[in-house]
């Protein structure tokens, strides 16, 4: 299994437990508070995947794919998306890539404010 397939297995696990432990131990945290961890996480994953790759760029050797930076992205992990492309100055200038990760941006945008108004 490639490095980002078991990074990713690792956030799912990560968050099933924490949700199961929550759940077990009766803690009184809200959903919301379970979603904004969730994209804390995510994100902090994210900005270092986004450092990796313009790491193994820097040395030409091989990249972690964009299906997989956007995946993150996808996944929550926007916010780290952005800060590392800032950061790093990496994907910063693919205008391609780019509108992907607007659009990405988005649609977390619009799912994540949708689920906060709905469980309010």
């Amino acid at each position: 299994m490639r490095m980002g397939a078991r990074l990713l297995a690792f956030l799912m696990d990560w968050l099933v437990g924490f949700i199961w432990w929550v759940y077990l131990y009766g803690m009184d945290v809200t959903p919301s508070v379970v979603v904004a961890g969730s994209v804390v996480a995510v994100s902090l994953v994210t900005f270092v995947f986004w450092g990796v790759d313009k790491s193994k760029a820097a040395r030409g050797a091989w990249r972690i794919p964009e299906k997989t930076l956007l995946l993150l992205a996808l996944l929550g992990g926007w916010p780290g998306a952005w800060f590392g492309a800032k950061v790093f100055r990496h994907k910063s200038s693919k205008q391609s890539f780019r509108r992907k990760l607007m659009a990405v941006t988005v649609l977390n945008l619009v799912v994540f404010g949708w689920i906060l108004w709905a469980i309010r």
